[in-house]
């Protein structure tokens, strides 16, 4: 019988201690963007469980970077409704950081949104070297959607030592975080990529946000940098590079065929790579955002440790690649570029053939028009190799052929959020 009367006990000490009488739906941070030298007050919002309930008592405790709030709330009775409460727990000053807010307590429950559980109290420690960082662009990273890419120069003796920038929008809320990855940041243009933070709300159209950059592993904050973010790339396309390179084993001669298909297998671009003289060749063309597929050949085995890929971004310092087989395997590489960019507001069109551009040639120039403006036109090799190039507002353009070889050559028009590519032989 006693054995009984504890197991019942137990179960209804349980039973009590599942019960919310305190649903924290909101936190809010008071000062919103606090200061070193503020007093900040930390407001929960939510509701009590009846019109009985109440809080008992509510205190914050500091450890490192995490707030800790400890709420004990009651409810000795009362009508079954939802009553609309605020508590708020002064904190006081707190150093510059990057900051976590943890709910404790009992009959407590934290249903807040993950980003309002962490704040910034920036400030105090800014370096008068911030004025002189050059942030040229902020950008998705060409092949992950899950990260952004900042492009920054320094243009100070400052070397910002083991930085790492997080990306907050215009209500403070972190976007992306940097792992530290530099010594530091120097006069030459830096790539540095930030993860996309899990529960972030990224804005599709261009919008006001702040860089934080932060110095010694995250423990100083340096500088706060304004910013207007455009993560997609100025269209109509973006400047990408088809590379192969030879990286060990052997010294490998020949030519490599290679194809670039649209999203539905059409091809958009095609080329040839050559490698002996040098160990390394590439390609550039023009892309919209878009999924594509790389596909190159060599008919012979040729020996050595051979990678094939595609490079973009700023710097073409973003890379995807792989080994590739000679011997007539037929070597295909899909990727998706700016995936973010496709089907936003911001996104370009897909290529597509010029069946609507005029292309003649005549002695010593070839003559391209069409019934719209045209844009960018580039006269290529069937190596891919640029050998003219004409931005043109208007409806005609002319492309000096002189000291251009004998054969088959490819006109592209970049223009309007497409890419019309029409074949002319030159004599």
């Amino acid at each position: 019988m006693k054995h009984i009367l504890l197991a019942a006990l137990s179960v209804a000490t349980l039973n009590v201690h599942a019960q919310t009488f305190f649903y924290v739906d909101h936190i809010t941070v008071a000062p919103a963007t606090p200061a070193p030298q503020d007093n900040i007050t930390i407001a929960l919002s939510g509701g009590l469980a009846s019109t009985g309930a109440y809080v008992v008592s509510a205190s914050a405790t500091v450890t490192g970077n995490t707030v800790s709030l400890n709420v004990v709330a009651a409810d000795p009775g009362g009508f079954t409704v939802i009553v609309p409460h605020t508590e708020q727990i002064p904190v006081g000053p707190l150093p510059a950081g990057t900051y976590s807010i943890v709910i404790n307590g009992t009959f407590v429950g934290d249903f807040a949104p993950q980003p309002e559980h962490v704040f910034v109290v920036a400030g105090g420690g800014l370096l008068p070297a911030c004025d002189s960082l050059d942030i040229q662009s902020v950008q998705w990273a060409p092949f992950d959607p899950g990260a952004l890419e900042v492009l920054v120069s320094n243009g100070s003796s400052e070397l910002f030592n083991y930085p790492a920038f997080v990306l907050l929008d215009d209500q403070g809320d972190t976007l992306a975080v940097e792992q530290t990855n530099y010594f530091g940041i120097g006069a030459g243009a830096q790539i540095h990529t930030l993860a996309v933070h899990p529960l972030a709300q990224v804005p599709a159209a261009p919008f006001p946000a702040t860089l934080h950059l932060w110095t010694w592993f995250y423990d100083s904050l340096a500088c706060e940098l304004p910013v207007n973010v455009d993560l997609c790339p100025p269209g109509p396309c973006v400047p990408v590079q088809v590379h192969l390179g030879n990286f060990g084993g052997a010294l490998v001669t020949g030519l490599f065929d290679w194809n670039l298909l649209d999203g539905g297998g059409n091809t958009v671009f095609s080329g040839t790579l050559e490698l002996g003289a040098v160990d390394l060749d590439s390609a550039a063309v023009c892309l919209p955002p878009g999924t594509y597929s790389l596909t190159m050949v060599q008919p012979q085995p040729v020996g050595g440790q051979l990678q094939y890929g595609v490079s973009a971004g700023p710097l073409g310092t973003s890379t995807l690649s792989e080994p590739f087989v000679s011997g007539g395997t037929v070597n295909e590489l899909p990727f998706t570029l700016y995936e973010a960019c496709i089907s936003t507001g911001q996104s370009v069109a897909y290529p597509h053939t010029g069946d609507e551009l005029n292309v003649h040639q005549e002695v010593g120039r070839v003559v391209v028009s069409a019934p719209e403006p045209l844009g960018l036109v580039e006269l290529l090799d069937m190596r891919g190799r640029l050998c003219a190039q004409v931005p043109e507002a208007g409806t005609r353009c002319v492309l000096t052929t002189d000291g251009v070889s004998a054969g088959v050559h490819l006109v592209r028009v970049v223009g309007h959020g497409v890419v019309r590519t029409q074949r002319v032989v030159i004599p």
